[in-house]
């Protein structure tokens, strides 16, 4: 089972180690029913992840700690290392990813996806979010999983190959951002689309050079909102997690920051509002103004509170 699960399990003598796993499915808004036909092969996955290197598993052992940042901090935070989400906190990438979404789901007979469904779904990885658009969900076993996989693969196959700076242009003021904040601390990104994906949308903005490390829902033992992705990011970089800071747009970008036991910052310009991202990161911004402040260390009298 995950630590987080181990933790529950040890607190209540052996009884209650299935809720934790179970609760994060559920701030991701899913329903009681998914949530508790998803844990067993949420923790079968976590169980499989022996692909870790040492350092990484005891890492993610430890007990994870929220701890939110305060004001004092805020105005004077150095981070060892600081990780991006891709689409929605770099990169304006909407029309792109809906367009590709509803060419996919057209080609397999079903309606498309509305914008609202659209920005929803960016919450889970592609295979799950194609899945879920097409009608299926989780309690349909391997009829969802198999679904999802094909179209998946068509997604990825058609959206990485379209990638430009038009198709995928960065958010204004990103670009000198990284390269600021690239000039004195490590940067790095991790998304739950494929890792071609971000390697794609990096490099077409000349940023390849900046990043220590790229990853992907494909090529970490567990997807966000599992905290395994952002662990082994910060193990590349040869960081501990508790010194690295997480940025991103989605309810399961803070939920992975959490599980990892890293500070985390939400961007309100991607597919998620504030009322959805407040409980789940320590602190809002509404501008990349204001993400420069929070993540070089300077001043700003109008980001939004810590949670």
């Amino acid at each position: 089972i995950c630590p987080g699960c181990a933790g529950v399990e040890q607190m209540t003598g052996g009884r209650g180690g299935f809720f934790c796993c179970a609760a994060v499915l559920l701030a991701l808004g899913l329903t009681v029913v998914e949530a508790f036909v998803a844990v067993p092969s949420l923790n079968r996955g976590i169980r499989r992840s022996g692909q870790l290197s040492q350092s990484v598993r005891s890492k993610l052992a430890a007990p994870a700690r929220h701890t939110a940042m305060s004001s004092a901090a805020r105005s004077r935070a150095t981070f060892a290392a600081v990780l991006f989400d891709v689409d929605g906190t770099l990169s304006d990438s909407f029309q792109l990813g809906f367009s590709t979404t509803n060419e996919v789901l057209r080609h397999h007979g079903h309606r498309e996806a509305t914008p609202e469904e659209y920005h929803h779904g960016t919450r889970y990885t592609t295979p799950e979010r194609l899945a879920r658009h097409s009608g299926l969900r989780p309690e349909d076993g391997e009829q969802f999983a198999a679904e999802g996989a094909k179209m998946g693969k068509m997604f990825d196959d058609t959206y990485i190959a379209l990638v430009s700076t038009s198709t995928a242009p960065l958010y204004d003021g990103i670009h000198d951002l990284v390269l600021d904040v690239a000039s004195t601390t490590k940067v790095g990104a991790l998304s739950n689309a494929a890792v071609a994906y971000v390697r794609a949308v990096i490099k077409v903005h000349g940023l390849t050079s900046h990043f220590g490390t790229m990853h992907g829902a494909d090529d970490v033992p567990l997807p966000k909102p599992s905290g395994e992705g952002l662990v082994l990011c910060c193990s590349d970089l040869d960081e501990a997690p508790s010194r690295c800071v997480y940025i991103g747009d989605s309810p399961s970008d803070g939920l992975a920051a959490r599980a990892a036991g890293m500070p985390s910052i939400g961007v309100t310009w991607g597919s998620h509002d504030e009322e959805t991202l407040r409980p789940v990161f320590d602190q809002l911004v509404g501008s990349v103004e204001e993400l420069r402040a929070a993540v070089m260390g300077t001043n700003s009298s109008s980001a939004s509170a810590a949670v």
